[in-house]
């Protein structure tokens, strides 16, 4: 679970005189924060070949990517680093993991089959959780979640289970451009999709009644 993962990792209590930067401001002026300590909120990846930091709104080229390594200072700390490696890489995680973490990057660039031009050394996971998250019938925008869906040849796609909506709304999923993915018949055929959601509109009906409309993008079906 989610939450044993916090209670395995040993969060680092938060210490304030350790500043928090974005991961844009990092990547777009690295040198800026050579050798620093910093706290980041990030996408960490776990590839074949080696691990990244990454943010769907600051997409980098491969010369810009920020690797991910590891600040190992003694047992306790390799310790911990590896149960939180290694949970990332297990089912609930997929291998991918919105986390805050604290660290110091370094001006290290690797022009090999592990490809980055800068390395952030973590030193703690202060919190993870799935950055792909199993879809339960809640949503938040910006979040990615898997679910199973069918997916229509006139490009409704059902997912489940329900939508879970407060008392007294409506609700609904408008799903953005998936023209690549439509069929012809009249049903394509079910499978995991996964899908981020863009944005949220609640819109007033009457007193103490609203519609909730999610606008969600398909990334992948099947």
């Amino acid at each position: 679970m989610t939450h044993g993962l916090a209670a395995m990792i040993g969060v680092l209590m938060a210490d304030t005189a350790i500043p928090t930067v974005t991961f844009c401001d990092l990547a777009k002026n690295p040198a800026a924060y050579f050798d620093k300590t910093v706290r980041l909120k990030a996408v960490y990846e776990i590839w074949t070949e080696g691990q990244y930091l990454t943010d769907a709104l600051c997409p980098l080229l491969p010369d810009d990517r920020i690797g991910a390594g590891y600040a190992e200072k003694d047992t306790a700390q390799k310790e911990a680093l590896q149960r939180t490696r290694a949970q990332i890489q297990g089912h609930e995680y997929r291998g991918r993991a919105e986390v805050t973490i604290v660290g110091v990057l370094r001006n290290v660039v690797a022009r090999h089959f592990y490809w980055y031009g800068a390395l952030f050394e973590i030193a703690s996971f202060e919190s993870a959780r799935p950055a792909v998250a199993l879809y339960e019938g809640d949503l938040e925008v910006g979040r990615t979640y898997h679910a199973k869906a069918t997916l229509y040849a006139n490009g409704k796609v059902v997912i489940e289970p329900r939508l879970r909506l407060p008392m007294h709304h409506a609700g609904r999923i408008e799903w953005k451009d998936i023209r690549h993915v439509e069929g012809t018949g009249p049903q394509k055929w079910s499978a995991e999709a996964e899908f981020r959601v863009v944005s949220k509109e609640v819109v007033a009906m009457g007193p103490g009644r609203w519609n909730t409309t999610f606008y969600c993008e398909l990334i992948r079906f099947g």
